[in-house]
């Protein structure tokens, strides 16, 4: 009974820490906030394909996270040219 419980936590934890980060992610005009939004709303809608659902929010923001990541670290041509 008690790894059930344990379970449960941290699948209500996953939940959680994916909807802030998708939260933050659309708040912030994230380049996939379509995609984002209707990942989220289907997690509420279908709950019988909810945890499918946190995974492809899951790879959303993965994405969301690697694309600001090379547009941060990204040189301007300007800069290159010198």
């Amino acid at each position: 009974m008690k790894v059930i419980k344990t379970i449960g936590a941290l699948l209500i934890a996953y939940f959680i820490v994916n909807f802030g980060f998708a939260y933050l992610a659309i708040s912030t005009n994230s380049r996939y906030k379509d995609e984002i939004k209707e990942a989220i709303r289907f997690a509420f809608v279908t709950q019988k394909y909810s945890i499918e659902s946190m995974k492809d929010l899951t790879s959303l923001l993965i994405k969301d996270a690697r694309n600001r990541i090379s547009e941060s670290t990204k040189v301007p041509e300007e800069d290159l040219a010198k």
